[in-house]
């Protein structure tokens, strides 16, 4: 079973938090170099991380930069992802889209 915070450990997995640091566990943050603390990927995406860039792992549009995660990867904002995003003025239309908003 992987310790708390500030108990000893020898290697990530040792931690609750997958963060060994100095021989202690150390409490998860968005800077570490590790997905973890709720993260979708490395420090980022999920809690109190910073969106992740497109390519990266997400399980929300909230989650990623673009607000476009598609299969729980963040994505670049397309007309037809159902979301308002870029430069739209509505949910895939308006903008740099073909189609004007109603």
């Amino acid at each position: 079973m992987p310790c708390a915070d500030r108990r000893k450990c020898q290697v990530d997995a040792d931690c609750s938090s997958g963060a060994c640091e100095s021989e202690r566990c150390a409490a998860p943050t968005a800077s570490d170099g590790r997905a973890n603390g709720g993260e979708t990927d490395v420090d980022c995406g999920g809690g109190d991380a910073p969106a992740c860039s497109d390519g990266e792992r997400c399980a929300y549009h909230r989650d990623c930069t673009s607000g476009v995660c598609i299969g729980n990867v963040c994505r670049a904002p397309t007309c037809t992802d159902g979301t308002q995003n870029g430069q739209e003025t509505g949910i895939d239309c308006g903008g740099a889209c073909p189609v004007a908003c109603e």
